[in-house]
């Protein structure tokens, strides 16, 4: 979804991955540093950040790529495919762990509603399929009536995309890739993007049947009834509408020829509205 490429290449001995960025942001070198800043702030058994080695924006802007150290290992579907016992309960402990850090530097902040209201109108203008925009317009209502009810908001350190794609099992360890600053830093982003994982079934989405209730079974292993225990009521609140944007998020970066996609977005979105506000 990212219209970036990669290429494996070797130096010193040693192989790499280089991510290509054709037309480097400066939001792209955010997240580049906060890649960086995480190592040193993130300290969890048998987790492993890929260090980036970009010193300042003009380096970027030159090279229009970075390179990490190649890591062997499973993401997306594949830990569905692949997990066994011992790594369900790596990918379990990390999480706990993981959403415990977040939890402990949240600032609730009286946020700026014309954040969310911007995002909505770009999400909007860079929608190309006219049945996911039709679609779009109608629930963008709620959604507007939604921020309108929000004061207070949770602000801080996040990853900012923590899908599967994201997260390389490798032997022993969780490898946490592709740092992203968005448009609200939140632990409200990482975990509608858990919510979204593990709940709505985005990386399993391609998969059979029969993967599929895998995916499943893996998932409520993964995310059980204790997980939700870590947060506070405060919090859990405005998950319900979290989820709802990181969903619609995806919407601009749809091929219209994937119409496996655009249904599980249309599906996921109307069975997270049908929750309401509670969405646990």
């Amino acid at each position: 979804f990212s219209n970036a490429e990669f290429e494996l290449i070797r130096s010193n001995n040693q192989m790499f991955l280089k991510k290509k960025i054709f037309s480097p942001s400066l939001r792209d070198f955010q997240s580049i540093l906060k890649n960086n800043n995480m190592i040193e702030q993130l300290k969890i058994k048998n987790l492993k950040i890929p260090k980036i080695e970009i010193k300042n924006y003009k380096e970027l802007l030159k090279k229009k790529s970075y390179k990490l150290i190649y890591l062997e290992g499973h993401s997306g579907d594949l830990i569905f495919l692949n997990s066994g016992l011992k790594e369900v309960l790596l990918i379990k402990n990390f999480l706990h762990e993981y959403f415990k850090f977040l939890n402990k530097r949240i600032i609730w902040v009286e946020i700026d509603k014309n954040i969310f209201f911007k995002k909505l109108d770009a999400i909007e203008k860079k929608i190309k399929i006219m049945e996911l925009k039709s679609f779009f317009k109608r629930k963008k209502i709620f959604m507007r009536k939604k921020i309108k009810e929000i004061s207070m908001y949770p602000t801080g350190m996040c990853h900012g995309d923590l899908t599967l794609s994201n997260i390389i099992l490798e032997k022993n360890k969780i490898c946490l890739i592709d740092f992203l600053k968005t448009y609200n830093d939140s632990i409200l982003q990482d975990l509608s993007k858990v919510y979204q994982e593990f709940l709505l079934g985005w990386s399993s989405r391609e998969l059979s049947q029969q993967e599929k209730l895998r995916s499943q079974i893996i998932s409520k292993k993964i995310i059980d009834k204790n997980f939700f225990k870590i947060f506070s009521k405060k919090i859990l609140k405005h998950l319900h509408f979290e989820v709802l944007m990181t969903l619609f998020r995806i919407f601009p970066y749809v091929n219209k020829n994937d119409q496996l996609t655009i249904r599980w977005l249309k599906n996921s979105v109307n069975n997270v509205l049908k929750i309401k506000r509670n969405i646990l």
